[in-house]
């Protein structure tokens, strides 16, 4: 553990800190909160992750110092008032970690990865929103899904605010990114999982009537516009969450509907009972 100097360069990347700029210019990723930096540095030590460097504020060096040690990662101490003037924001409490932005495995190796003889993956396509895209991890890694898919127009998993947003758990659900999820639902097929569209529409199971299989993939769309039509005709069946009827509801509204990330917790609830 190092204390930071006036002008120390390892510094720098924390100055005014924005996604974008981590990303193109560094290849790098934030982590904020004491509780997902604990959990990125356990990933780390595990060999998934690679750390550049923590920096904390001295409250939180008893769980953290310990924890950057046993990953190789340098921990820098600085103020609070220091790491909240110079980082530009307040959420991460004085704990920030950086971390390599590396490529994940393809989905050829994730499906390989999948335990077995029971597994749920998760295909998300197009899920733009990082609040919903953090909590899909949070209520995979909580409620027993396997892995994650992303299919083309998904939010960044490692922005920071989805990685807070997650608990951390963005570092212990295995996931991948593939250019098409229609692709992704063939291959997922072919490989002997049941391909399930979370989605309203004509011919679909009630959730309550559905009786999954022991290997499934649920695939959930965007906000507003759900599972495209395209990709419902690659899937095996359409599943469906009864809702209560809106006495609001005017033309043009559609049925009521849940959050995707909800809804998403919802099925792996059933699965999870089911299994």
């Amino acid at each position: 553990m190092t204390v930071a100097p006036d002008g120390d360069p390892r510094l720098a990347p924390y100055r005014d800190v924005r996604d974008a700029d981590l990303r193109g210019a560094h290849g790098l990723f934030l982590v904020e909160s004491a509780r997902c930096v604990a959990r990125f540095l356990r990933a780390c030590a595990s060999g998934h992750w690679k750390p550049v460097s923590v920096l904390a504020a001295s409250q939180h060096l008893p769980l953290l110092e310990p924890l950057a040690a046993r990953a190789g990662c340098p921990l820098i101490e600085a103020p609070m008032d220091w790491i909240a003037q110079h980082s530009g924001y307040r959420f991460h409490h004085g704990a920030l970690a950086l971390g390599h932005h590396t490529e994940g495995p393809g989905l050829t190796a994730l499906l390989a990865g999948l335990p077995s003889p029971r597994a749920t993956l998760v295909i998300a396509d197009g899920v733009v929103h990082v609040d919903n895209m953090g909590a899909l991890f949070r209520n995979a890694a909580c409620l027993g899904a396997s892995a994650i898919a992303l299919g083309a127009g998904c939010a960044d998993p490692l922005g920071r605010k989805s990685v807070r947003i997650s608990m951390g758990r963005v570092f212990s659900v295995p996931f991948t990114q593939v250019p098409s999820a229609a692709l992704a639902v063939a291959q997922v097929r072919a490989a002997g999982l049941e391909c399930v569209a979370l989605e309203q529409a004509a011919g679909s199971t009630a959730l309550q009537a559905w009786r999954p299989g022991p290997r499934v993939a649920v695939v959930v769309g965007a906000e507003g516009r759900g599972v495209s039509p395209e990709l419902l005709s690659h899937c095996d069946r359409c599943v469906e969450i009864d809702a209560s009827h809106d006495p609001l509801a005017g033309d043009g509204d559609g049925p009521p509907s849940l959050n995707v990330s909800t809804a998403l917790a919802l099925v792996l609830h059933e699965l999870r009972r089911g299994h």
